[in-house]
């Protein structure tokens, strides 16, 4: 096997840290606030779904009405597929305490070898207004927000 094959085999199996910082901001409707456990996935460009964890910090009272909670997940995620950032987000509640997102932000910040890799604050608006809740009467289980400008 030549030396070349042999590099770019090996950095087919190269991961890097990855941190991602999400903002997410609750609508000032009344009722947008909830105490349930929202969970957050994230889509790169070529369509791979990576789930970052619950937006919930521990001893605090996080997205409630009117206010902006922000949150860190680290990671550590094959180099080829940070591409340039995030294409989708989708959040998932976990019960029937329904809440309404107004926007939520996300900053990639990752770096081995390659140099860093900084995307900052790409932006996903929830335009439709559309409920998250178990209770259909309410609102929906999930949401996905998509950027088809990733980055530009």
């Amino acid at each position: 096997m030549c030396p070349l094959t042999l590099i770019s085999l090996s950095l087919l199996g190269l991961s890097s840290a990855v941190q991602y910082k999400v903002h997410a901001q609750t609508a000032d409707d009344r009722h947008a606030g909830t105490d349930n456990i929202i969970t957050l996935w994230v889509q790169n460009e070529d369509g791979k779904w990576t789930q970052l964890g619950p937006l919930d910090n521990p001893s605090v009272d996080d997205n409630e009405r009117g206010s902006g909670s922000s949150f860190v997940f680290k990671t550590r995620l094959p180099m080829w597929s940070l591409g340039r950032g995030v294409r989708c987000v989708r959040l998932v509640i976990g019960g029937d305490d329904m809440w309404l997102l107004e926007w939520i932000s996300v900053t990639i910040r990752s770096g081995y070898f390659v140099g860093n890799v900084h995307y900052e604050n790409q932006i996903f608006t929830n335009r439709e207004k559309v409920w998250l809740s178990t209770d259909v009467t309410e609102g929906q289980e999930s949401l996905e927000l998509c950027s088809y400008c990733v980055n530009c």
